[in-house]
């Protein structure tokens, strides 16, 4: 097991056992403040922060606005598909999952054909923006004739308003697919180690949480005769590097480490700093979720891509066209902000920072929100809390990952641990239902297509095998409130569940 950080829920999981994840961290809710550590073993301190550089740099970022639009859809998408069976054969049981890959589910051939193609052009989508490379064409990932042929079958007035955003998405970047006829693939090209390969999302993010901690590791830390660290040299992988391997070789930094050194520490500490600060603002995505649930997304798809903002970026500090990290980047807000902003001008956003400025205007107005604790705030006023500390602390949000600069409290939702341990503060009641709000499209997933059975529980080890029938049984529930078919003076009748798996 390994540490690993979920988009969906906010939550990380530790590779650690409840009793030593909390011995090994300050006393805090949920443990995102891993301070240095004055004896013992620091590795155990710092084997976290790569998920919590993860965690902080994707709610500040826009890509959690830019989730949610995926997760709201997806979401729909799901309960759509479960809500025709039900609704075709009322008081039959309902035999999950729906799709098994036999011809026993129940689903005539042409409509489990539209379901899988509309469902894998929004994994490919997802892979775009958040995932590893996809080599699908930009073309067919933002054409939405599979999406139109699902929802001739499966559409529901109640939803109309998150699939209306969904098209509007697709909409605005298909601007770019006209626009972009020599290359067809929709993720960049990059020449590393003289091969020409895909970079991803994933790779941006892996990036700056790999910074994170090397930096942590090598040149950020605070040791005593009583400190101790076992050694820890990282070698993720070319899915992994990909980004860092492009900043070393093409980036404005001489002489160039190679990536052996980067991973080992030997690099020079700029070349540090400068990953982390290419890699933020790399995922700097002008999106934004108003308080109000509304989404409002600027630019086009080089403004909303974290892998061609990075190389992009990257291209413009090798012409010159932004200069180096000022030496005073630790301590200089207006000269960390200035650099945010030129590498924002040369992918034409134009928005980003001024979200992030309202986020922290909003804040100090309202002070009855910027004392609500983290497991009280919404979704939304978390990413708004994470963009707000953000801007009021750029140095220590970017290059510390937010360890240091939390003015309003934003933590993660949940910690998993191997012990298949759940920790989230508050009130018990409330965490049930948050609970379930939480994690009902992720455990729909599975209810609808038998490939992502295994993996939902694997990620959800606090349910028990025998417990998930009810939890599905209460997802649907849980969605058929939200879509307005579980409502007071209306009768629903909550169908069976017949585990196939």
């Amino acid at each position: 097991m390994t540490s690993s950080f979920d988009f969906h829920t906010l939550s990380v999981t530790v590779d650690r056992p409840l009793e030593e994840y909390t011995a090994s961290l300050t006393p805090t809710p949920l443990g995102l403040h891993v301070w240095e550590v004055g004896s013992g073993d620091r590795s155990q301190v710092l084997r976290y922060r790569h998920e919590h550089a993860h965690f902080t740099s994707f709610l500040a970022s826009g890509l959690a606005d830019l989730y949610g639009v995926f997760s709201d859809y997806t979401l729909a998408f799901l309960y759509a598909a479960l809500r025709r069976q039900m609704t075709r054969a009322p008081g039959r049981a309902l035999s999950l999952p729906l799709l098994a890959g036999g011809d026993d589910d129940g689903l005539r051939g042409e409509t489990r054909a539209r379901l899988r193609r509309a469902w894998g052009q929004v994994n490919e989508l997802r892979a775009f923006f958040f995932g590893f490379p996809t080599e699908a064409p930009l073309a067919a990932l933002l054409a939405p004739r599979a999406q139109d042929h699902f929802w001739e079958t499966h559409f529901h007035l109640p939803l109309s308003e998150i699939v209306n955003r969904f098209y509007r998405l697709l909409a605005r970047l298909a601007v770019e697919a006209e626009a972009t006829p020599k290359d067809p693939g929709a993720l960049p090209l990059v020449e590393v180690n003289g091969v020409r390969d895909r970079l991803s999302a994933r790779a941006v993010m892996e990036a700056y949480a790999i910074g994170i901690e090397l930096l942590n590791t090598h040149f950020r830390k605070v040791e005593s005769s009583h400190t101790h660290r076992e050694p820890i040299v990282r070698d993720p992988g070319s899915l992994y590097t990909i980004a860092i391997e492009y900043l070393l070789q093409h980036g404005p930094l001489r002489p160039v480490a190679t990536l052996g050194q980067f991973l080992g520490g030997q690099a020079p500490p700029d070349a540090y700093y400068l990953l982390v600060a290419v890699a933020f603002a790399s995922l700097q995505v002008p999106v934004v979720q108003e308080p109000d649930g509304e989404v409002r997304f600027e630019g086009r798809l080089e403004c909303l891509s974290p892998a061609h903002r990075f190389r992009k970026i990257v291209d413009a500090m090798a012409r010159g066209e932004i200069a180096p990290l000022a030496p005073s980047v630790r301590s200089g807000r207006d000269e960390l902000m200035a650099w945010l902003a030129a590498c924002h001008q040369a992918v034409g956003d134009r928005d980003s920072l001024a979200m992030c400025r309202a986020a922290h205007d909003l804040y100090e107005r309202d002070a009855t929100l910027a004392a609500k604790p983290s497991h009280e705030k919404s979704m939304i006023q978390l990413a708004w809390a994470a963009r707000a500390n953000f801007d009021a602390h750029p140095n220590e949000y970017v290059l510390d990952a937010g360890l240091f600069a939390e003015r309003y409290a934003c933590q993660m939702r949940y910690v998993r641990t191997a012990d298949a341990k759940l920790v989230m503060p508050g009130d018990a009641e409330k965490f049930r239902v948050q609970y379930l709000a939480d994690h009902t499209t992720m455990i729909l997933e599975g209810a609808v297509f038998a490939e992502q059975w295994d993996s939902t529980w694997d990620k959800l080890p606090e349910i028990a095998p025998r417990d998930r029938a009810a939890i599905i049984l209460s997802s649907i529930a849980w969605a058929a409130c939200l879509f307005g078919d579980l409502r007071p003076g209306r009768e629903w009748r909550p169908p069976t569940i017949e585990i196939r798996m």
